[in-house]
């Protein structure tokens, strides 16, 4: 499907319906820009997870120790249980834990977090002992522990989510797979359940159900996840009214990431709850909207004094949208907006204009989106598969019952934009904390330094930055690593000719302070200042005629070094006698090898004036032999850093010495790739890929950076994992496809400190038939 340039639609690719808040099972298809309607799946159902709905729990044959430690999480949890638990320890009733309903859920969220501690420790049965009690959560009228091997085990992990008590207790927070990956989690706790407090944040997009409303014919009722008041409506540039309220849906779930309520007992949790968001309705129901509604909303945001504007829409260039970015951002707000679903470098906007933040899509294992566009303007990655959230059913009318409310899961960049509005959001917000004001351009900063890295190193063309990384990023705002010193002469200057007492003076600067300052001669130390003062008389005499590289050295409180040196000569009428001057050696050039490498040493260019080198002597130290001759070769069996040390001799007797730094890294190969691909829906297939990379001695190799290509009856390209510690990257790619076989193609591999070695790989690639 093609949109004109002066249209715009909103940036979602796959709609999945889960849990309705109450009653409702319903299939849906979006036409604009949807590839796919999925059905509806009850939440009891989606990766073993459980909805606790539940009357009053028993907990039976649960160990003293647990249970107190249980007990003990009540003055943890910043709302805690509402009654304290109670250990019944005689009787029939022994060993048994009764709590209220509410303490109850709150219990269980404690269970389901613990999950990843216990390490199967310890089972548990739910339900009433009915035959179908699995499949109804709200039967569910105790939890027996039905094993224990170890209750030390038990009582620690319940310790380790006591530390975390500050995480949301949302139902659903366990299945936002994007929250912690973000480090969502982490900025909760610091900001004590309301991350970007006092950060304003302008959304458009298809409106929100932000309140009930009974007029002109129009009944819309409130997501039950957004009665906070944090989010409110600015104006709706379809109908021309202030009521942007949402026809469609993509808004209400785009907005639900930033701003969903938490600690409510509904739903998931937002983002940056703390947050206020207004919201413009600028596409319709069908997502379509015109270039001057977007223009409007995005000038109204910025006379207003929003400090972001999150945008999970795009199409076309035009200069209508280009200006109105312009003028925002002249304004000092700072624009979020989505890469696009294109999965191609076509640039798309109002994501590709220069100063706005463009956000890719990247799935649970962190693999780009297949669908998700990429290229030299886009600047950061957030998750944006299969994301869930509050909202309603996207069909028509459903927007007018709370029964149409429910877990929504959705993909596209229209997701990922979201996070990366929210995590700005966040910064702000604790750097005011702090008394800092943060500038878009320091944004930029923080994104470059704080993101982790998942594709090259540095900045690349599929995920930029790399993945948001909030709390990271709060680190560098409130306590910032301190930078390198600086320093530089003032006295001498490069290329004097000095005699008798002169003044070495030298001008330095640190963020943190300057601890010391030293002067040397030829590496010898003449003198280290600690006063703070920055200049010494010294004796050129105390050094021979000649030429000599002097150096001054700044080092800051935290131990960090500058240095800044210069060559002088002297001349003070002491003789220096040519054939006693010392050899110059020289190495040869630092080089980066692989293990079992020969490589040659040349010592050739050394020289001697006024005498004649008469001896080479290599040391490479690895505990080998010495070598001895003006060229020689050796291997290095390890990987690591080896000083190449040359030391020639003449025949006076003096010695030279000089060094080639030698980095040493392991061979690896790929091993073997293998794929496999399913249906997921009619005419949608799902297919991943697991590429394993080995070491010479076909030993698992973790960290490798692996770029897969898919082609064939599903075509997605870009998509990059890591090799886990079983030597092993997964990669997944899904979307439309034919009948047929799918092919994975590995294109790129990268890893730190290791040397690929094409020529030992088994195979680059799999194939899997098309079900």
């Amino acid at each position: 499907m093609s949109y004109p340039s002066e249209r715009f639609f909103a940036c979602v690719v796959i709609v999945m319906i889960a849990t309705c808040v109450s009653g409702c099972q319903r299939k849906s298809t979006i036409t604009s820009n949807v590839r796919e309607a999925v059905t509806h799946v009850p939440g009891h159902l989606i990766a073993g997870s459980f909805d606790y709905r539940v009357a009053p729990v028993l907990y039976t044959n649960v160990p003293d120790e647990v249970v107190r430690k249980v007990a003990s999480l009540q003055a943890q949890f910043r709302k805690g249980y509402s009654k304290a638990a109670r250990l019944e320890t005689s009787g029939s009733e022994a060993g048994r834990l009764a709590l209220d309903a509410e303490s109850a859920r709150r219990f269980q969220e404690t269970v389901r977090f613990a999950a990843p501690f216990l390490n199967e420790a310890v089972r548990f049965r739910f339900g009433d002992e009915s035959a179908d009690s699995a499949l109804s959560p709200e039967s569910f009228d105790y939890i027996e522990v039905e094993e224990i091997n170890s209750a030390g085990i038990v009582a620690s992990a319940l310790s380790e989510i006591g530390a975390s008590a500050a995480l949301p207790m949302d139902p659903w927070y366990h299945r936002q797979y994007g929250l912690p990956m973000i480090q969502a989690d982490l900025a909760y706790e610091r900001a004590k359940g309301t991350p970007g407090l006092g950060v304003k944040i302008a959304h458009l997009d298809t409106g929100v159900a932000y309140r009930n409303f009974y007029e002109n014919q129009k009944t819309f009722v409130q997501s039950p996840d957004l009665r906070s008041g944090n989010v409110t409506g600015e104006f709706d540039y379809i109908d021309n009214d202030p009521y942007p309220l949402d026809l469609n849906g993509h808004g209400t779930h785009t907005v639900s990431i930033i701003a969903e309520d938490t600690e409510n007992g509904i739903g998931g949790a937002g983002t940056a709850p703390g947050a206020k968001v207004g919201v413009y309705r600028v596409l319709d129901a069908n997502s379509n909207g015109s270039d001057s509604g977007f223009a409007a909303a995005v000038r109204n945001a910025a006379d207003k004094g929003y400090q972001i504007i999150s945008i999970s829409l795009g199409g076309g260039e035009s200069m209508t949208k280009r200006n109105a970015v312009e003028y925002a951002l002249a304004k000092g707000a700072i624009i979020t907006a989505a890469a696009g679903n294109d999965g191609t470098t076509n640039k798309f906007y109002p994501a590709a204009y220069p100063g706005v933040i463009s956000v890719v899509a990247i799935d649970a294992n962190k693999a780009k989106a297949s669908y998700s566009n990429y290229g030299s303007w886009v600047t950061i990655s957030a998750p944006g598969v299969g994301i869930r959230q509050m909202g309603f059913l996207p069909e028509s009318g459903c927007y007018y019952e709370t029964s149409c409310f429910g877990e929504l899961r959705m993909d596209g960049t229209s997701m990922a934009q979201p996070f990366v509005a929210a995590g700005v959001a966040i910064w702000l917000s604790e750097a005011k904390k702090a008394g800092i004001t943060l500038t878009r351009e320091q944004v930029f900063n923080l994104i470059a330094s704080s993101s982790e890295n998942l594709g090259v190193a540095g900045r690349d063309d599929y995920f930029g930055h790399g993945l948001l990384q909030i709390q990271r990023g709060t680190n560098l705002i409130v306590s910032p690593p301190s930078q390198s010193p600086s320093v530089s002469f003032s006295s001498p200057r490069s290329g004097a000719e000095l005699a008798g007492m002169v003044t070495l003076a030298a001008t330095a600067n640190d963020d943190r302070g300057v601890a010391a300052l030293e002067f040397r001669i030829d590496g010898q130390r003449i003198i280290r200042l600690s006063d703070g003062s920055r200049s010494v008389f010294w004796d050129s005499s105390s050094v021979s005629d000649g030429n000599h590289v002097l150096s001054t050295h700044a080092i800051d409180t935290d131990g960090l070094v500058a240095i800044s040196q210069l060559t002088i000569s002297t001349r003070n009428g002491k003789l220096t006698i040519p054939e006693n001057s010392a050899p110059t050696a020289n190495a040869g050039p630092s080089r980066n090898v692989a293990a079992e490498d020969t490589i040659s040493f040349d010592g050739s260019d050394s020289y001697d004036i006024g005498g004649q080198i008469v001896s080479y002597e290599w040391d490479f130290s690895d505990g080998t032999p010495h070598a001895f001759g003006p060229k020689v070769s050796h291997t290095y069996k390890s990987p690591g850093t080896y000083p190449a040390v040359l030391k020639v001799t003449d025949n006076s007797g003096a010695i030279g010495a000089a060094v080639a730094q030698i980095t040493v890294s392991s061979r690896f190969h790929v091993q073997a790739v293998s794929l496999t691909a399913e249906k997921i829906a009619p005419s949608v297939c799902r297919a991943q890929a697991t590429v394993s990379i080995a070491d010479s001695g076909l030993n698992p190799v973790p960290g490798v950076g692996v770029t897969v290509n898919f082609t064939g009856s599903l075509v997605s390209s870009g998509a990059t994992a890591y090799t886990d510690a079983n030597g092993r990257a997964t990669l997944v790619a899904a979307g439309i496809c034919s009948p047929g076989s799918i092919t994975a193609t590995v294109t790129r591999l990268s890893a730190s400190g290791w040397t690929y070695d094409p020529s030992a790989d088994r195979t680059l690639s799999g194939t899997a038939n098309t079900p």
